[in-house]
């Protein structure tokens, strides 16, 4: 971690309302589905929902250039996901990357993977793809769900404290932990 904290990357001039996204370009990965038509509707959900989108490519595979016009910027490809400074922002999302599990460690700012929104169910491609399900953030399992995201605020935050090996997610920036729990059969009856 001390490595983390001496090289860690600020983004200056970050906006209000702001999401850091993971984008790894994975239109020809063969095991996602449908993927350049979803994460357009990913982007346009955000972009709609009044957020900006701060997009960090792949260092190696570069990022879906058709995605740019809903970004507010495009930080440097050559900084690891890891060593940006995401305090700022109100969520991290991405598809899938191991930089989603050690971003969600920080329990500063939410992480949404989409992971599942990508996976052609009838398939079964979940049981063909091998891909670590991390603790520290949430699944996104569709459109209507990201909206709701959206709609109700990404700071929700998993919370193990409140109650043990369930999913239950607190208001974890805008209000104490207590207030959280009392909200949640509102926020889990829109989802």
């Amino acid at each position: 971690t001390s490595i983390y904290k001496k090289y860690l990357y600020a983004v200056d001039g970050i906006k209000q309302r702001s999401i850091f996204f993971i984008e790894s370009n994975l239109s020809q990965d063969p095991r996602i589905y449908d993927y350049r038509k979803k994460i357009t509707k990913v982007f346009k959900i955000i972009y709609d929902s009044n957020y900006h989108i701060y997009l960090k490519p792949h260092p190696r595979l570069g990022y879906s250039r058709f995605l740019e016009k809903y970004c507010e910027g495009i930080l440097p490809d050559y900084i690891p996901a890891e060593f940006y400074c995401t305090h700022s922002f109100d969520a991290i999302f991405g598809v899938y990357s191991t930089s989603l599990e050690i971003l969600s460690k920080n329990k500063k700012t939410s992480v949404y993977s989409l992971f599942d929104l990508f996976l052609n169910h009838n398939k079964g491609e979940e049981d063909n793809f091998n891909y670590d399900r991390g603790e520290g953030y949430r699944y996104v399992n569709s459109l209507t769900e990201l909206e709701k995201i959206f709609k109700l605020g990404v700071h929700w935050l998993l919370d193990k404290n409140l109650v043990k090996n369930t999913s239950v997610y607190t208001l974890g920036r805008l209000m104490p932990q207590l207030a959280g729990f009392f909200l949640l059969p509102i926020y889990t009856k829109y989802l």
